[in-house]
């Protein structure tokens, strides 16, 4: 765990009825309990997972046909959508009592958490609007703590276990670049707060979302010296050229 995260005073254990995870590697957890979700079929996990990562927001019949039967024709695909959405609700009926329910709207379906249910994916979202808020608003206060959150949410790339799958990869790549965005941000907030404690932190856990972000080094690299651990910064400094190396 890192120093940003055991310092973050949002670093909290979720109770709520439902929780759903999607950084990092699915999670299904009702009543604080994991839902082994593998009994279900392939395709069935997987649409539960495509639902998941957009918990609370509509998906369009198109968008669930394209990710799950790409080169199948429309009258099977869709027959097969139907099939696979009825073994998801019954899924979901059964582990979380009816609590998170697939609910159908036009041509969209959407995972519908109960109140008070979490979702990291939405979670992290909310936070990085409020950080935008609190950065127009000039409310730095806010800012850091909403960049903290955001950060503490992020436990990894979106839903791994799903790979070079093109539904998930335009927002996988997205939410990283914002989650190393907002630490980059955070660091620069906490240099200019003194703060190089967490600047050091924050700047560590941006060169380990995207290790090619130069803002990132280069103020891991600054926080380090401005601590004095020279030692980190040279290691810092040494891994920052060898990744310049590699890209020629």
């Amino acid at each position: 765990m890192s120093t940003l995260a055991q310092r973050s005073p949002f670093r909290t254990v979720h109770t709520s009825r439902v929780e759903i995870r999607c950084f990092g590697g699915f999670q299904l957890r009702v009543h604080g309990r994991p839902i082994d979700h593998t009994a279900i079929r392939p395709r069935t996990r997987t649409a539960l997972r495509l639902l998941a990562m957009r918990a609370g927001h509509s998906v369009h019949r198109e968008t669930l046909l394209d990710a799950l039967w790409p080169d199948t024709d429309a009258v099977p695909a869709t027959h097969n959508l139907h099939v696979t959405l009825s073994s998801l609700r019954k899924f979901l009926d059964s582990v979380a009592d009816g609590s998170c329910q697939l609910v159908r709207s036009g041509d969209a379906y959407q995972l519908a958490l109960p109140t008070g249910g979490y979702s990291d994916v939405a979670t992290f979202g909310a936070a990085i609007d409020t950080a935008h808020d609190a950065r127009l608003a000039g409310d730095f206060d806010t800012l850091t703590v909403a960049l903290r959150t955001a950060l503490d949410v992020y436990h990894g790339d979106l839903l791994p276990e799903d790979g070079p799958e093109e539904w998930v990869v335009g927002t996988r790549e997205a939410l990283r670049r914002r989650a190393a965005t907002a630490a980059v941000d955070l660091a620069r907030s906490a240099v200019l707060r003194d703060d190089h404690e967490e600047a050091v932190a924050a700047a560590e856990q941006c060169t380990e979302i995207d290790r090619y972000c130069d803002a990132g080094w280069r103020l891991l690299i600054e926080a380090c010296t401005r601590v004095g651990d020279l030692a980190a910064a040279g290691r810092a400094r040494k891994r920052y050229a060898e990744i310049i190396a590699t890209l020629g």
